[in-house]
């Protein structure tokens, strides 16, 4: 509360003037917000749906939709399954690997090529050459992006909506 002074003009007697000060105890008036000042407020205060971080299945914070620590969380995400994409997509040059993939069960074979010679086989390139093909076989009905997530696991950062108190 603030304090107010006015000035009245008081009439003691005939002829005299006099001129008192009373201070009154007066209650703020309510400031109303224009839109425009509730633009700046907004901005300031984080509203929207919170989500609970969790790093690898432990839940390490708590942020808002449209965040900055929410775009750098889902940022990180996304390298790391980008990452995990183009693992999958590059040729493979591991001779072992590749007869791996090629031949189902175990194998002595240290090559494909090694293979192709000691079962008298025309030599051919391996029809599978790539991660993705192999996994392919095992999971037809998969995206490369729900592969990269099967194969090697959950991302690092998942987020859990949090309702609103």
């Amino acid at each position: 509360m603030r304090r107010r002074k006015t000035t009245q003009e008081i009439t003691i007697e005939e002829g005299i003037d006099a001129t008192m000060e009373i201070e009154e105890i007066v209650a703020e008036p309510v400031v109303e917000i224009s839109s425009e000042d509730a633009v700046e407020i907004s901005s300031e205060v984080e509203t929207g749906q919170l989500f609970a971080v969790k790093d690898n299945g432990e839940v390490v914070a708590s942020v808002y939709e449209n965040s900055a620590a929410l775009d750098e969380l889902l940022e990180y995400n996304k390298s790391q399954l980008e990452e995990r994409i183009k693992f999958l997509l590059e040729t493979v040059a591991d001779e072992e690997e590749i007869v791996a993939m090629n031949i189902k069960g175990t194998t002595k074979y240290s090559s494909w090529r090694q293979y192709q010679i000691q079962n008298g086989l025309t030599p051919t390139e391996p029809p599978i050459s790539t991660r993705f093909n192999f996994y392919l076989l095992k999971y037809p009905d998969l995206t490369v992006e729900e592969m990269a997530v099967k194969v090697y696991g959950n991302l690092r950062y998942s987020f859990t909506p949090i309702e609103m108190l």
